[in-house]
């Protein structure tokens, strides 16, 4: 279940996603994409540039952990438990706050734009997990709320969170079609 080919299979279905993003947004302007359908809520470009900050803080961290690698712990039963909790808040109907450093700055920027820094962002998580292949049970991956999982987790994690983010930015462009 830790196996680079456990890995890539992951990696995979996060990058369905983001390519069904991509194709649910094809046929919509970059108006309609900077556009808030209430002053409280994000717009699809905040959605997107959400996801981006998030997967991108999570890469840092685990670069930084990397580096000391032979005493970073193989995850536990705790490290299943918080994915665990995790999947459960993800599928909830309540709202959160995004944690402060994982708020959008998409100002200026297009959806276009986004999505090739997505793009070339995936592909260094995917360079990432090739080279760490050996381990992906370790925690190297740390949720702001949750705490720390390891590198098989976080991808749990991020197809999760891709699918929540998915069905938000179903429902604005809904709201902002009509």
């Amino acid at each position: 279940m830790n196996t680079l080919d456990d890995a890539i299979k992951k990696f995979e279905a996060i990058e369905v996603q983001r390519r069904s993003i991509s194709a649910l947004l094809a046929n919509m302007s970059e108006a309609q994409c900077a556009k808030r359908p209430n002053i409280n809520k994000w717009s699809i470009n905040e959605v997107i540039g959400h996801l981006l900050m998030a997967e991108r803080l999570s890469l840092q961290y685990v670069n930084k952990k990397k580096l000391g690698i032979n005493t970073v712990e193989k995850a536990g039963i705790f490290s299943l438990l918080r994915l665990m909790f995790l999947e459960l808040v993800l599928i909830l109907p309540f709202r959160y706050k995004a944690p402060s450093n994982a708020e959008p700055n998409v100002e200026g920027q297009t959806i276009a734009e986004l999505f090739v820094k997505w793009e070339q962002q995936r592909k260094e998580l995917r360079l990432l997990l090739e080279e760490l292949h050996g381990h992906l049970d370790k925690e190297l991956f740390k949720h702001p709320f949750a705490g720390r999982m390891s590198l098989m987790h976080m991808m749990v994690f991020y197809q999760r969170h891709t699918k929540h983010h998915l069905l938000q930015i179903s429902r604005i462009k809904k709201l902002i079609e009509e």
